[in-house]
């Protein structure tokens, strides 16, 4: 799906499809690369959606092939692969359209390695992980952590590191298929072959640290419909709140306080919010009522 433009969509098979219309129609965008072999993975810029990135394997020469196009898909650049394992996974950084993350299957010392497409050069950034396949790669979009699941576990490298560091507590010895962060309750979560699916709290939380030692209520606190017209409904589960005026205060990720409203919740909990001038980005917000009952929320806007 198209990072900004949900109308818009993306398909890769023989070659790639466009579809404007959510699907009623396709177009190819790019030449059949391979007439034996099908794309297997493809990955879109979120910062720049002309940068497409695609791979797939060619099994008569035990090869990855990997293309790309920084226009949408009028033209195509061939990458020379470092490695002979397979291309599992693709993810672009969130912040970088020029940089794309890739995982390798088999059972070689070579596990993860980036391309920077504006120098075409390649990157092991395999330090700290086993010989055993990687399956899927995640980027928390808030923080730049990189998480990895494999033929066994989940392992997490920081933005600013080069070292990959094991993140399996209570996950059991399992193939993970596919990992993704749900950003309004900071969960990661990971699919696995034959375990089901499991979450953790990610790595990095939006902790202020105004509100660092306030219990996190994902439960407690609700906000609907999505706030990025600045106009929701603030609601809560808790019977101590309800029909109560409280304090109200959203803080961003530095800390600082951005915005401040007294106001009452009704019977059921619910409360009209209004702040047109809100900037897109990620909130915490802080209920208070008589300095006794605090409560608090991730909010992305």
């Amino acid at each position: 799906i198209h990072p900004s433009d949900t109308q818009t969509l993306f398909l890769a098979y023989k070659c790639v499809y466009e579809s404007n219309n959510n699907g009623l129609s396709w177009n190819a965008i790019s030449p059949v690369f391979d007439t034996n072999y099908n794309i297997q993975q493809m990955a879109i810029a979120p910062s720049n959606p002309n940068y497409i990135y695609i791979a797939y394997s060619n099994y008569s020469v035990w090869q990855s092939m990997m293309y790309y196009t920084t226009n949408g898909g009028t033209s195509w650049n061939s990458v020379t692969v470092p490695f002979t394992s397979f291309i599992s996974d693709l993810k672009v950084d969130p912040k970088n359209e020029k940089l794309v993350w890739v995982g390798i299957s088999g059972y070689a010392a070579e596990k993860v390695y980036n391309f920077n497409a504006s120098n075409n050069q390649w990157t092991n950034m395999s330090n700290g992980l086993p010989e055993i396949p990687v399956e899927c790669i995640l980027i928390d979009t808030a923080f730049g952590t990189r998480y990895i699941g494999t033929d066994a576990a989940i392992y997490y490298q920081d933005s600013n590191s080069s070292t990959w560091t094991l993140f399996n507590t209570h996950l059991p010895t399992v193939h993970v298929n596919d990992l993704n962060i749900n950003y309004t309750t900071q969960e990661i979560w990971a699919a696995t072959f034959g375990r089901g699916m499991w979450k953790s709290p990610k790595k990095d939380q939006i902790t202020p640290a105004s509100l660092s030692n306030l219990p996190i209520a994902e439960d407690a606190i609700g906000i609907y419909p999505d706030p990025n017209d600045g106009d929701f409904i603030l609601f809560t589960t808790d019977k101590q709140l309800m029909g109560k005026t409280v304090n109200i205060t959203l803080l961003n990720t530095q800390g600082q306080n951005v915005f401040t409203q007294q106001g009452p919740f009704d019977a059921n909990g619910k409360m009209h919010i209004v702040n047109k001038s809100l900037k897109p980005g990620n909130y915490v917000c802080s209920i208070s009522y008589n300095n006794i009952i605090s409560k608090t929320r991730v909010i992305i806007k």
